[in-house]
């Protein structure tokens, strides 16, 4: 663990549902900001001071200590305008509410997802565009006042297979206030858009294309890589896809063995169809992780298209916590909705 991911662990870790998920390496280099230099030698608790913005800040999603504190520190481009700000949502309903077991709609999809051509590649360059929503507290260092916000994202990332380059931008929209202290939640995009660029900025790739194994078994072994653990867990296994999902496209053989592989989990529960914030129609999959929450549960759940097979959302929802929480649970904590990924010729192309 380096020095910029143990502040982050130490600053809030306290309060952070997912302070057993390590940091991936795109958001811990995104995080390198001043509050977290200055916290690095800190005890949890302990306060920062900053010349502008003299407040703390913790993110209740998956992994989510770096991927909020990263909308803090580097800019982004390309503002588009986004549906994803405004009060915290509802988890997504299903139809019908009861859960059932998942073998055979997974085995289904996995068949489908199979039987799709293999599109060529334009290129060598990975291209995933996000829609990101977290549920974030801030709280002040003079004051103490806490406040609760959502900060709402745009995310697009390139990296290269050849590991020689990449490039992300996002286009923060404004951070919503919902209760608390107004004025440092207010102050999370201040600073205005920002990018990443090369190699240094964390944006190596996992997973080379033919490096992810399509056989279920060995998948299963693979995936926690991500996350450099030994656990198979199926909760970890869905940290893992959530993971994998953003950094680059998977081929239908991939998704066929991803979806074999969670075919084979009796803690993987089919909750029925829905419909994400992108109005999409899919099959929506959950399962509980008690691992990334001290005193609590979340369900962490991911949507796949029933015509392909592959990934259109994921979202972690706080079932359970001991922590304080601005609204009534379950809340969802994150979401993602995967607009776009697909393989490009060269950096800073869009398909």
């Amino acid at each position: 663990m380096n020095t910029d991911e143990r502040a982050v662990r130490d600053l809030l870790a306290p309060l952070d549902p997912a302070a057993a998920v390590r940091v991936d390496a795109d958001q811990r280099a995104r995080a390198r900001v001043d509050a977290l230099a200055m916290g690095g030698a800190r005890t949890p608790g302990a306060r920062i001071g900053a010349s502008k913005a003299r407040w703390r800040l913790a993110a209740l999603g998956a992994a989510a200590c770096a991927a909020a504190l990263a909308m803090i520190g580097v800019l982004a481009v390309n503002p588009a305008d986004s549906a994803y700000a405004g009060p915290p949502p509802a988890p997504l309903s299903v139809t019908p509410a009861n859960l059932e077991g998942a073998r055979e709609e997974l085995l289904a999809l996995a068949e489908t997802a199979e039987a799709r051509p293999e599109p060529a590649p334009a290129g060598d360059v990975a291209y995933v565009r996000t829609a990101q929503w977290t549920l974030t507290w801030v709280q002040d260092a003079d004051t103490d006042e806490f406040g609760w916000g959502i900060a709402p994202v745009d995310h697009q990332v390139w990296r290269s297979a050849s590991q020689d380059a990449g490039y992300s931008v996002e286009a923060p929209q404004p951070a919503e206030h919902l209760s608390g202290d107004a004025d440092p939640v207010l102050s999370l995009f201040e600073q205005g858009p920002s990018e990443s660029d090369g190699m240094d900025e964390g944006l190596a790739m996992t997973w080379e294309p033919g490096e992810l194994a399509t056989d279920p078994g060995a998948l299963e072994a693979q995936l926690p890589e991500i996350w450099d653990t030994d656990s198979t867990s199926t909760a970890t296994l869905f940290s893992a896809l959530q993971e994998l999902y953003g950094e680059r496209p998977v081929t239908p053989a991939e998704q066929g063995a991803v979806l074999r592989m969670l075919a084979g989990r009796d803690d993987v529960r089919f909750a029925g169809e829905a419909t994400d914030r992108e109005g999409r129609s899919g099959l929506l999959f959950l399962t509980e992780d008690t691992e990334s929450v001290e005193g609590g549960l979340l369900q962490r759940r991911v949507m796949f298209a029933p015509d392909t097979g592959m990934p259109l959302y994921h979202e972690t929802v706080l079932m359970e916590s001991d922590a304080p929480t601005p609204g009534e649970l379950p809340q969802v904590n994150n979401y993602t909705v995967l607009v776009a990924s697909a393989w490009v010729a060269e950096v800073k192309q869009i398909p």
